[in-house]
């Protein structure tokens, strides 16, 4: 039973989260507004568009020669084409839901709690961790074209958990796609829980380098200006995708989670870990977040695969 309790604590969480909304909302005083056309042009559309693409070249990688004989082959019918649209579709719907949950708790809990003090305090763990540095002042002097490039890698993520979601529906079947979204979906539910108790957004808070010559830049001073009014007991009038969390790193958490989900393809699984080589310090370099983030998105990564359990 208690297994069960583990391996269903998202669905739980979401049902609860669901319910609580209006009340929650009401409590923070937000009005019930959200940018639904946003949502669903960047999930849907922009984001699902990318993950296709990102999952052409994962099974060209992946798989070569099924991929080569699949280019010199006509295209066949296929048995049961509705199977493998649910097998993407539902989970993908799940995951989508998921998110507009944690994009309107992450409002809620920030119009609460954050007052600034969680990053003080992390930045002096940060700078326990390394030797007297901090995270902004590794990333001082780092040129705006390497940073550019950095963030390119950053927002690759989104896409590549399209693409293992893809990968998984259609080769796996839609239990695997769904367990893997399970434990994405478990391990940002953690990561609500975390912020009440630790509400820290990121070393670019506390930051006097200016990044606004890169988009991420753009959206760390529109986050700061939002955080600040919100201390100023000024809620958002509607909510977006503001992402405050900073413990844990989820783009830490999110791609250790796609590679126990590949394992048993070794080359995706090789494809995806180097992309993580590079990912881990653009996270970092960017302010995006503290390194002690990097170490908690490894700890969460590790308890929602457990908690969801094998595939």
């Amino acid at each position: 039973m208690t297994k069960n309790l583990f391996r269903n604590f998202h669905y739980v969480a979401t049902v609860i989260l669901a319910l609580a909304l209006i009340p929650a909302f009401r409590a923070a005083q937000i009005p019930l507004k959200f940018t639904w056309k946003s949502y669903f042009v960047t999930f849907w559309w922009s984001l699902g568009f990318q993950s296709m693409m990102a999952a052409v070249v994962l099974y060209a990688i992946g798989f070569a020669s099924e991929f080569r004989k699949k280019l010199t082959s006509r295209v066949g019918h296929r048995e049961n084409p509705l199977k493998e649209i649910l097998a993407i579709f539902v989970p993908s719907t799940y995951l989508f839901v998921m998110f507009v949950l944690v994009f309107s708790y992450n409002d809620v809990i920030a119009s609460f709690r954050f007052n600034g003090s969680a990053d003080v305090a992390l930045n002096q763990v940060d700078s326990w961790i390394l030797g007297g540095l901090t995270v902004s002042s590794l990333a001082r002097g780092i040129p705006l074209p390497m940073s550019k490039v950095m963030e390119v890698i950053y927002f690759l993520l989104f896409s590549q958990i399209g693409a293992c979601l893809i990968l998984l529906a259609l080769r796996s079947g839609r239990k695997t796609a769904m367990l893997f979204i399970s434990a994405i979906a478990t391990s940002y539910y953690l990561s609500l829980i975390t912020f009440y108790f630790v509400p820290a957004t990121g070393p670019y808070y506390l930051s006097v380098l200016n990044h606004d010559g890169n988009y991420i830049g753009i959206g760390q001073r529109a986050f700061t200006q939002t955080l600040e009014a919100m201390r100023n007991h000024r809620v958002p009038q509607i909510v977006g995708t503001d992402y405050f969390i900073a413990l844990p790193c989820l783009h830490v958490t999110q791609p250790l989670i796609a590679l126990w989900f590949v394992r048993q393809w070794r080359r995706v699984m090789v494809v995806l870990a180097a992309y993580c080589l590079i990912l881990f310090p653009s996270i970092v370099l960017l302010e995006q977040h503290y390194v002690i983030d990097l170490i908690g998105g490894v700890a969460v990564a590790i308890i929602a695969i457990a908690m969801v359990g094998k595939d």
